[in-house]
């Protein structure tokens, strides 16, 4: 029976805890360790970990300084001694037995990782599917390159994908620290650069509740835009230290890095003025190191080249096109 580890950063959430930790439990089929990492909770949602380690051996509790969720989730892997890694937010939650069926199947047996199906649920129902997949990447394995270089399939939540420790282990994956917003995109395109055997399940694993005050939600104010400059340094300072990257590798960060422009002027529109539009301008141009070669990725190619050609024309051609839309 392989051992799952399933990692929930815990921060103000005592509302919800609890159905998530049940959901956690309620699996069947392996054998779980649940880890609940307090990331400086200032409400009862340290009480609710140490209340539920208490009970059940199956649960560890870890308390820390406000660190952020990319601190908390890499203590949980730092902590963990499963076969498999998995994320849980703490107001979210995962089927029933959902785990069991998804890892026993006999062609994810090894996987890098597994992705299986995420819905956003309101009134108690699936209304919403996140990051929807082909049937046709069932029953195979693919190269996370490939699936981002032929356009077939990308993602930017770790959340419901089911990974492999030695995955981890072998290709130093971490999540970035002291980024605000946008963690899990980039932790996603660099397990997409390393993964050679990625699966795909058709079950229903991961539940999302989307709720205001969450860390990946909320109105974007101009400090919350401007932070995102800093993903761009991070994936510079990445693909420079790890000079040995296959080519296709650099491209598909290159892209990651157009993700972010394109993320930080669409949202950008809440907080416009002439003033921020300078200032953020300036920033980026000092984060930009060059032309974005994203090579033979075709997506998103004709915005890809305005924005090497001229970034202004490529932030107005963005903004505009949200003010149209409203």
């Amino acid at each position: 029976m392989k051992k799952v580890s399933i990692i929930i950063p815990v921060y103000d959430v005592a509302e919800y805890l609890p159905r998530c930790i049940e959901s956690v439990l309620n699996q069947s089929g392996i054998d779980l360790e649940v880890l609940l990492i307090n990331d400086g909770s200032t409400d009862s949602s340290g009480e609710i970990c140490n209340a539920y380690a208490k009970k059940d051996v199956r649960i560890r509790a870890f308390h820390q300084e406000n660190s952020g969720v990319s601190s908390a989730r890499n203590k949980g892997i730092e902590e963990s001694s499963g076969d498999w890694i998995t994320f849980v937010d703490a107001d979210d939650w995962i089927e029933p037995n959902s785990i069991q069926e998804i890892i026993n199947n006999n062609n994810n047996i090894d996987s890098d990782y597994i992705i299986a199906k995420s819905f956003i649920v309101r009134d108690g129902q699936a209304v919403i599917e996140r990051y929807p997949f082909s049937n046709n990447l069932l029953n195979k394995k693919h190269k996370g390159t490939d699936l981002i270089i032929q356009s077939i399939y990308g993602r930017g939540s770790v959340c419901g994908v089911i990974y492999s420790r030695v995955f981890f282990k072998n290709n130093k994956i971490k999540f970035p620290l002291n980024l605000k917003n946008g963690e899990d995109s980039i932790f996603c395109t660099i397990c997409s650069i390393y993964g050679e055997k990625i699966s795909f399940s058709d079950s229903h694993f991961y539940n999302i509740y989307e709720r205001d005050g969450s860390a990946s939600r909320g109105n974007w104010t101009f400090d919350r835009v401007l932070n995102m400059t800093k993903n761009i340094s991070y994936i510079n300072q990445y693909i420079e230290k790890h000079n040995n990257l296959a080519q296709e590798a650099v491209y598909i960060l290159n892209f990651s890095k157009y993700s972010v422009l394109s993320n930080m002027y669409n949202s950008f529109s809440d907080s416009f003025t002439i003033k921020n539009y300078f200032i953020l301008r300036e920033e980026v141009k000092k984060k930009l190191d060059g032309s974005i070669d994203t090579g033979p990725i075709k997506t998103n190619k004709f915005k890809v080249n305005l924005l090497n050609v001229s970034l202004d024309a490529f932030a107005i051609l963005v903004l505009l096109k949200n003010k149209l839309l409203r």
